[in-house]
């Protein structure tokens, strides 16, 4: 299997290997394909079984009482620090980040300042869209359909597959991790696919029982 996009452009175009197109890893690609695939099938399965009657539409009732300023502020705040945090650290030592993107990803290394003010700036900018909505009277209740979650369910199971199979790693190499606690936490490398799958089953029927879909219509 080729190591990353270059070895395969090269093959197929004969341009240079270890160039730019070096960041994206096979096994990265793949794993993105994987998601995409996963999210179409879901949300083609979620619209068949819901049409059949066997799921029905998500309620949400009081939908102002759903949407916290606060927690979605905070959310994106965080999810633009964290791209402050690392794009500008990234493009400042890209060669280090052709050889290895998860190494210089999943370390603590980065620009503070662009991720502070980036996290500032979507934080307040989400805080004060929500505040101005219209209100929705009390008593209100929102439908939602199940496959519009299909994103959602994905989400959770990337997240946390990734996260399982690397504590799952962690666990079966306990003496590397108390070598280096950071350095192991931070890896980018050593996944065990059965945490994955575990903690991303458990994760998404939870998700799933939550929003009122039965697990076995996710089996």
């Amino acid at each position: 299997m080729y190591p990353d996009l270059s070895y395969f452009f090269h093959d197929l175009f004969g341009t240079d290997v270890d160039n730019w197109t070096s960041i994206f890893k096979t096994f990265g690609v793949f794993l993105a394909l994987t998601f995409i695939s996963a999210y179409h099938i879901i949300k083609k399965e979620l619209i068949r079984k819901e049409e059949e009657g066997l799921i029905q539409k998500i309620i949400i009732e009081n939908p102002n009482e759903s949407v916290s300023a606060w927690k979605e502020s905070l959310i994106n705040g965080l999810i633009g620090f964290f791209f402050g945090f690392k794009i500008p650290y990234i493009y400042q030592n890209f060669e280090a980040f052709k050889a290895d993107p998860a190494s210089q990803i999943f370390t603590s290394d980065g620009n503070y300042l662009t991720g502070s003010l980036l996290g500032v700036l979507l934080a307040v900018y989400y805080y004060f869209s929500i505040k101005n909505q219209p209100p929705v009277p009390k008593g209100t209740k929102l439908y939602e359909h199940p496959y519009q979650k299909a994103g959602t369910i994905i989400l959770i199971a990337a997240f946390t597959g990734i996260l399982g199979s690397r504590l799952l790693s962690i666990l079966e190499n306990l003496d590397s991790f108390f070598e280096d606690p950071m350095g192991q936490l931070l890896s980018g490398s050593g996944l065990t696919i059965y945490g994955g799958l575990i903690l991303a089953a458990i994760c998404v029927a939870l998700y799933a029982r939550k929003i009122g879909i039965k697990v076995a219509h996710m089996a």
